[in-house]
C-alpha cells in the first residue's frame, strides 16, 4: 500500500509458477515460450535475475533425471539469450551443473541409460555456453548489460565517455588542420614557389 501510495513500482522479477512448469518433473519437454519467459526474467531486473540463476541452481540438485534435463536445457537457453550477468552467476557456483557430467542410475527398463546420457550431453552444452566468449555468443545481450548498468559489477562512467568523445573530436580537428596545411604547402611548390616569383628577368647582354 505504501508503494501505491508514493507512486513506487516494483520492478519485475522472478515467477515463479513459470519456473516450477518450466522445471516439472513430467516427461513432457518444455515448451518454447517458457525458454523466452525465462531469458526475459533475467533482463527485467536485477533481483529477477538473481532469483531465476539461484532457482535453476536448486532445481538442478534435483534427483529426478527430467528435471535435472530441463534445467540444463534452460540453463544453456538463458546463457545464450538472457541477461550476460546470468552467465557470470552460474560460472561461480557451477559444481552442481559439473556434476551432472557424471550423472548415472539404474537402467531404465525402457530407455536404458538414454536417461542419464541426455542429462549429461546437457550438462556439457550448458557449461559451454555458460563458459562461451561475449564475442561467439554475439552482440545481442549487449543493449541488455547498459540496462543493468548502476547496479552490475562494472557500472557506466559517463565521463569517460565524454573525454573519449573529447580526444576524437580534437584528434579529428587536428586531422583536419594537418590537411589544410599539406595542401597550401603543395599549392606554393606547384606555382614554382616564392623565389621564382622574385627572379629578375635576363636583359641578354652578356656584360
Amino acid at each position: 500500500r505504501a508503494e501505491a501510495q508514493w507512486g513506487i513500482q516494483r520492478l519485475p522479477t522472478m515467477d515463479k509458477s513459470i519456473m516450477q512448469k518450466a522445471t516439472a518433473s513430467d516427461a513432457s519437454p518444455t515448451a518454447g515460450y517458457l525458454y523466452q519467459e525465462i531469458s526475459r526474467m533475467t533482463t527485467s531486473s536485477f533481483d529477477g535475475n538473481r532469483q531465476v540463476a539461484a532457482y535453476l541452481l536448486t532445481r538442478v540438485k534435483n534427483k529426478n533425471h527430467n528435471v535435472k534435463w530441463k534445467v540444463l536445457l534452460i540453463i544453456k537457453h538463458v546463457a545464450l539469450k538472457g541477461n550476460p550477468n546470468f552467465r557470470r552467476e552460474l560460472i561461480q557456483n557451477m559444481g552442481d551443473i559439473k556434476d551432472c557430467l557424471q550423472f548415472t542410475g539404474p537402467p531404465d527398463p525402457l530407455r536404458g541409460d538414454e536417461i542419464y546420457k541426455r542429462v549429461r550431453e546437457a550438462a556439457r552444452d550448458a557449461i559451454d555456453a555458460l563458459t562461451a566468449s561475449a564475442g561467439a555468443i554475439g552482440g545481442a545481450a549487449l543493449p541488455t548489460e547498459r540496462r543493468m548498468e548502476g547496479i552490475g559489477s562494472e557500472p557506466w562512467n559517463p565521463g569517460e565517455q565524454k573525454e573519449t568523445s573529447r580526444l576524437a573530436a580534437l584528434r579529428s580537428a587536428g586531422s583536419v588542420a594537418l590537411s589544410s596545411v599539406k595542401s597550401a604547402a603543395a599549392k606554393v611548390v606547384g606555382s614554382g614557389g616564392p623565389a621564382s616569383s622574385g627572379q629578375v628577368p635576363s636583359t641578354g647582354h652578356s656584360g
